[in-house]
């Protein structure tokens, strides 16, 4: 999917996410960085239906279960995680693993 063409989506709490992360690696990851990322997507409610789907995703941490849940509602064939359980749930869900360097 070309992102200029076809922005992807991200559900609503990366926002959250992203700015906790820069906060915890300060020297690694920039407040510009995270703005810069946030214009690329864009941004999806989470729904009742996606918490709900996101509780039956054990063993995975709540917002990795969040983001596959949505994604999976959302109907996209690919998916960004650097996490292994996020990873593993979602190949064996069907989706293709994106990990940009």
């Amino acid at each position: 999917m070309d992102a200029l063409e076809h922005p992807p989506p991200a559900s609503g709490d990366c926002t959250p996410n992203l700015h906790c992360a820069a906060g915890r690696n300060p020297a690694l990851i920039g407040a510009s960085a995270i703005t810069a990322v946030l214009d690329t997507i864009i941004l999806v409610d989470v729904t009742r239906g996606d918490l709900l789907a996101a509780g039956t995703q054990a063993p995975l941490r709540s917002a990795d279960a969040i983001h596959l849940a949505t994604a999976l509602r959302l109907g996209v064939d690919e998916i960004v995680t650097y996490d292994i359980g996020l990873t593993r749930a979602a190949e064996a869900a069907g989706l293709r693993i994106v990990a940009p360097a």
